[in-house]
């Protein structure tokens, strides 16, 4: 969802991208012949109406201007969900009981499955708020001291199941590429770096149990045969609420990597 800034009503009536009744100064007070067709003339006596040549070098200036001026406003910015940075994705195709196709936009995040002696989400917790080597101490040749940062709090906390436990994820801001985000220091908690990637996902409310996320599972792999996707990842269920909000306004979600079959077969 990558949100572009930029009047529309000013694009389409200050550049004047329409054919309209042209009166411009088509020389300048010097006597230049040079042709400035941003200048509009006041003066009835120095109006001149372009030529034909004259009309079509403006409207292409005109159009240039106004690519500038896109490609300037159409930068990715981050996306929010209840105040907080969230995934960066584009709606390929929506279906019913709130299932959709998206493309995610590559992302970087920090893992772990825990241990016996801590959980998994105190250790990703202590990294935002501090665990972590800063890369600016990293990239210095004799670091003085060991430097750290915080690290805002994003949605959704991502669980995938593995052999003998669970890996928890947090996303970080989009702001840091796998180079540049701080790194753990707990030997446990890791980086990843994710690529774009196809997802199937089906959105539900309330609080998560097994049962609810096997149901939405069965959904979800039901429209993914039908439709011609091929499962190319493990699913993982996606949290996006602290634990205090009321169970009828809770986000949860299940999500399948898939290709299109045919781009499946091609690869």
């Amino acid at each position: 969802m990558i949100k572009v800034k930029h009047n529309c009503y000013f694009v389409f009536t200050y550049l004047k991208i329409f054919p309209y009744k042209y009166k411009y100064k088509d020389k300048i007070a010097s006597g230049n012949s040079f042709y400035n067709p941003f200048r509009l003339v006041t003066n009835e006596a120095e109006q001149e109406r372009p030529t034909y040549k004259d009309k079509i070098i403006e409207r292409c200036m005109r159009f240039l201007l106004l690519l500038s001026l896109v490609a300037m406003n159409a930068i990715a910015e981050p996306v929010y969900y209840n105040d907080y940075e969230t995934l960066d994705y584009r709606v390929v195709k929506s279906y019913d009981n709130d299932i959709e196709i998206r493309q995610y936009a590559p992302v970087v995040s920090v893992a772990t499955r825990g241990t016996t002696d801590e959980n998994a989400f105190n250790l990703l917790f202590k990294y935002i708020t501090g665990a972590n080597v800063s890369q600016a101490t990293i990239n210095r040749t004799q670091p003085s001291e060991m430097e750290s940062v915080e690290v805002a709090m994003t949605t959704p906390v991502e669980m995938q199941d593995v052999a003998n436990g669970q890996i928890m994820r947090f996303f970080l801001p989009s702001q840091y590429s796998f180079e540049t985000a701080p790194k753990p220091i707990h030997p446990e908690v890791y980086l990843e770096e994710r690529p774009a990637k196809l997802v199937a996902t089906v959105r539900y409310s309330g609080y998560n149990s097994d049962k609810k996320i096997a149901k939405h599972e069965k959904l979800l792999r039901d429209l993914i045969a039908q439709e011609g996707y091929q499962v190319v990842g493990d699913k993982t269920v996606l949290g996006y609420d602290a634990p205090w909000r009321l169970w009828w306004l809770r986000r949860n979600e299940v999500t399948i990597p898939v290709l299109k079959v045919s781009e499946a077969t091609s690869l």
